[in-house]
C-alpha cells in the first residue's frame, strides 16, 4: 500500500481522532468541554476517569449538570492538593500516586472495551513529571561522573529531559493500547514569541511534543460577549476541519459537525 494510499484508509477508518488537546486561558471552559466526551464504542460509554490536577472540575460538574450535560456519567475523580512551587519529595510521591491511579483507569477502560480519561491539566501534570524525572537523570550522571573523577561540581550542570520525554510519550501512547479509549488532556496557555517580540497568540503551555502525538487540537476562545469560541487547530485524520469555528457548543455537537 502505496503512503498516499495508506494515509487515504486510515482517514475512511478512523471515525474519530482518540488523543486530543484542549486549551484555552483560565475560566474559558477547556474543562467544560472535555467533561462532556464519551467513547460511543464501549460498553458504557459515559465512564470516565478524571485527573483533576488543576481543580476545575468541581465548577464545571456543577454548570454541566444543571445543564443535564452529566445525567448518565460515571466519572471517578483523582485530585491532588493545590499547591505553588512543589518540593522535589511531594512531586515523587504525587506521581507516584498518579502511576498507581493511571493503571486502575486503564485497566477499568479495557474491562468497558473503553473510556474516556481527561488530563487536567497536562501542563501541571508534566511539571511534576519534569521535577521527578529530569532530578533523577541528573543525579545518576552526578554518580557517574564522581565515579570516573570529573570535576562534576566545578561544571555547569544540564538538565536532561531525555527520561522525562520518554516518559510522558510512553504514558500518552499507552492510551492507543486499550480499545476505544480516549484522552483528553487539557493544556493551560501561554504567549508565543518569534524572537523576543510576542505575536499576541496564546499557545499551549506543557510537554512541547504533545502536539505531534495526538490527532485533535482545539482551542476556546471567549467573546467580549460571553460567548464561547471553539477552533479546530489540528485533526491528523480530516484535514479539512482544520481551521473550523463553532460557537457555544456541546461536545455531541462539535463531534457531529466534525465526524458525522
Amino acid at each position: 500500500m502505496s503512503s498516499t494510499n495508506g494515509k487515504q484508509f486510515l482517514k475512511t477508518a478512523v471515525l474519530q481522532p482518540r488523543l486530543m488537546r484542549v486549551w484555552s486561558s483560565e475560566g474559558v471552559g477547556k474543562t467544560s468541554l472535555a467533561a462532556q466526551v464519551t467513547a460511543p464504542e464501549a460498553e458504557d460509554p459515559y465512564l470516565m476517569h478524571y485527573f483533576n490536577w488543576d481543580h476545575g472540575l468541581e465548577r464545571a460538574h456543577k454548570a454541566l449538570t444543571k445543564r443535564g450535560h452529566l445525567e448518565a456519567f460515571n466519572i471517578y475523580t483523582y485530585s491532588w492538593p493545590r499547591t505553588g512551587n512543589v518540593e522535589e519529595e511531594d512531586a515523587l510521591a504525587m506521581l507516584s500516586t498518579w502511576e498507581d491511579n493511571w493503571i486502575t483507569a486503564l485497566e477499568s477502560c479495557e474491562e468497558n472495551n473503553g473510556g474516556v480519561l481527561v488530563l487536567d491539566t497536562e501542563t501541571h501534570w508534566t511539571e511534576i513529571a519534569t521535577i521527578v524525572k529530569t532530578n533523577a537523570a541528573l543525579r545518576q550522571r552526578m554518580a557517574k561522573r564522581t565515579k570516573e573523577k570529573f570535576g562534576a561540581t566545578n561544571e555547569v550542570q544540564r538538565l536532561d529531559y531525555g527520561p522525562r520525554n520518554a516518559y510522558i510519550e510512553r504514558t500518552i501512547l499507552s492510551v492507543r493500547e486499550i480499545p476505544n479509549t480516549y484522552l483528553v488532556a487539557i493544556s493551560r496557555v501561554a504567549d508565543e514569541y518569534q524572537g523576543n517580540q510576542p505575536t499576541g497568540k496564546k499557545i499551549p503551555k506543557g510537554y512541547r511534543d504533545l502536539g505531534s502525538m495526538v490527532d485533535f487540537g482545539v482551542s476556546i476562545r471567549r467573546l467580549k460577549e460571553g460567548a464561547r469560541v471553539y477552533t479546530v487547530e489540528q485533526d491528523k485524520f480530516h484535514d479539512e476541519n482544520v481551521g473550523a469555528e463553532f460557537e457555544d457548543v456541546t461536545w455531541d455537537e462539535l463531534r457531529a459537525e466534525l465526524w458525522g
